[in-house]
């Protein structure tokens, strides 16, 4: 789960970034952070199955409406610590 302060630094971000324009699915414009941490996995091309690599830490974004989801980068919203953030994936040295 996001911490209180995690939870407040990505919901000040995503405000400052203008990350709040109409759902893209339905056009409502409520919207809910959610409170954990999703990632999305990169992959070396499309038939390698992910292996739990490499991947993208994201928090989400749900629709108030429609459910939809958009996910933004962990990273961008100030969310990763400088332990977090040094640390290189495998094969991006």
């Amino acid at each position: 789960m996001m911490s209180d302060e995690d939870y407040n630094t990505a919901l000040k971000a995503l405000i400052e970034k203008r990350a709040s324009v109409p759902c893209s699915r339905c056009g409502f414009n409520q919207f809910e952070l959610q409170p954990a941490y999703t990632a999305i996995p990169l992959m070396p091309d499309c038939q390698a199955p992910s292996s739990y690599g490499p991947a993208i830490p994201c928090a989400v974004v749900a629709c108030k409406n429609c459910g939809n989801l958009s996910f933004h980068s962990a990273a961008h919203l100030g969310l990763l610590r400088p332990a977090d953030a040094a640390a290189p994936s495998p094969g991006t040295t």
